[in-house]
């Protein structure tokens, strides 16, 4: 790991960030929350009716996985994969949907030219095929293909105009809207909004902060692209709300992208959407 400084972030607040940033809405029959642990260096799968408890269904673990300390999981549910961040292992490692024991992985991204020191969030765009990682203590976002393997570069690397704070962790994907949040996970922390296209140094189109916010280091976030909620897990967990955010968007920004471009995939990545979305409409939201 190439950040030593800073290789035991958080952990009192881990477990339960960690749990919400891998919540995801699967495919039919798939049922399931995918969770990292760190010690053993684990990636742990249960029923999403969970309750009490109870040991995981199956889990991820051993020395053919080549995980050293992990902080974040995430599935591809078209794909059927699951995406590891290995903090310490500086590298993001990539195994089946259904893989049970000690597994190699089949593919990672690790190496120099890959810029991944101390991976800690992530995300994926599933219309655009590109997985979004988060570096510890960075104001970086890198970008690479879905399909990436080995000691590549990132096809692009987002640097915030503004300081993301030693801390900052999570990062979660609009794709409907085209839009990237990013937390800055200080006391009186914030989450910063840029367009998912973006390269270079990058100012955000929007800051959430203040007071009446609360958010107090916030970490994990989940979006409900059905409902237009974002859920940050900070000293509580928040549930923010913004129906008139998207009124007067200016539609010829880099990285926003034509929504009716992309609903047919998002439709199939998460089932539930567009009855969700088609009911959100009649409603007039």
């Amino acid at each position: 790991m190439q950040n030593s400084a800073h290789s035991r972030p958080l952990l009192a607040a881990a477990p339960l960030l960690l749990v919400l940033a891998a919540l995801f809405d699967p495919p039919a029959g798939a049922h399931e929350v995918v969770a990292s642990s760190q010690q053993p260096a684990a990636v742990k799968i249960f029923d999403l009716a969970l309750s009490g408890d109870v040991s995981p269904e199956r889990q991820i673990s051993g020395a053919s996985t080549g995980l050293v300390l992990t902080f974040a999981a995430l599935v591809d549910p078209l794909r059927r994969e699951i995406f590891v961040a290995d903090f310490s292992g500086d590298a993001i490692r990539v195994y089946p949907v259904d893989a049970d024991g000690d597994v190699p992985p089949l593919r990672e991204i690790a190496g120099a030219a890959t810029l991944l020191d101390s991976p800690i969030g992530m995300a994926l765009d599933p219309a655009a095929q590109e997985l979004f990682v988060k570096p510890f203590g960075s104001s970086t976002v890198l970008v690479f293909p879905l399909q990436a393997s080995g000691d590549v570069a990132p096809s692009r690397v987002l640097t915030s105009s503004v300081p993301l704070g030693v801390n900052s962790r999570a990062v979660v994907v609009d794709p409907m809207h085209g839009e990237l949040f990013v937390t800055n996970q200080q006391a009186a922390g914030s989450v910063h909004v840029f367009p998912i296209g973006a390269a270079g140094v990058t100012a955000p189109l929007r800051t959430l902060t203040g007071a009446a916010t609360q958010l107090d280091h916030p970490g994990a976030m989940k979006l409900d692209l059905a409902h237009d909620e974002l859920f940050v897990a900070a000293d509580a967990l928040l549930l923010l709300r913004n129906r008139s955010r998207r009124a007067g968007r200016d539609r010829s920004r880099p990285g926003h992208r034509r929504a009716r471009d992309r609903r047919s995939i998002l439709e199939r990545a998460h089932p539930d959407f567009s009855a969700h979305d088609d009911r959100r409409r009649a409603a007039g939201a």
